[in-house]
């Protein structure tokens, strides 16, 4: 399953909560819903998404940050707590512009390596029998 779709199927069971993975009482935050939907630990699902750490780049937010490349993972968590959720640490540093969740799926789909379920159809051939 990518990424994105694993956030869209977690968020229909956690209810958004920076800051923390999962609450305990049916909250979490973006890695906290990727995990719950595959049924994982996050430290699971970071190693079923290995991409989240390997891939780094800068901020797709503008926002001024200490580094210029953060891995994925990290940006998940940035876009989520500061820019959906409008909590996080040095919120004087973030330009404050406002996603969504729906613009997080979008994001997270583009970043994703992993090749997309294709459905195959085999139409059935019929045989000519010439008499």
């Amino acid at each position: 399953m990518r990424a994105a779709e694993a956030l869209l199927l977690g968020s229909a069971v956690l209810r958004p909560v920076s800051g923390i993975v999962n609450n305990g009482h049916g909250g979490g935050c973006a890695l906290g819903m990727i995990a719950k939907s595959i049924g994982v630990s996050p430290r699971v699902a970071y190693k079923s998404y290995s991409w989240f750490v390997d891939k780094e780049m800068a901020l797709p937010c503008g926002c001024q940050a200490p580094r210029n490349y953060y891995n994925i993972g990290a940006i998940i968590a940035h876009l989520f707590d500061a820019h959906i959720m409008n909590k996080g640490y040095h919120m004087e540093k973030w330009t404050m512009e406002k996603w969504t969740m729906e613009k997080l799926v979008a994001w997270i789909d583009e970043q994703d390596p992993t090749p997309r379920e294709v459905e195959v159809v085999v139409e059935e051939q019929k045989e000519l029998v010439l008499a």
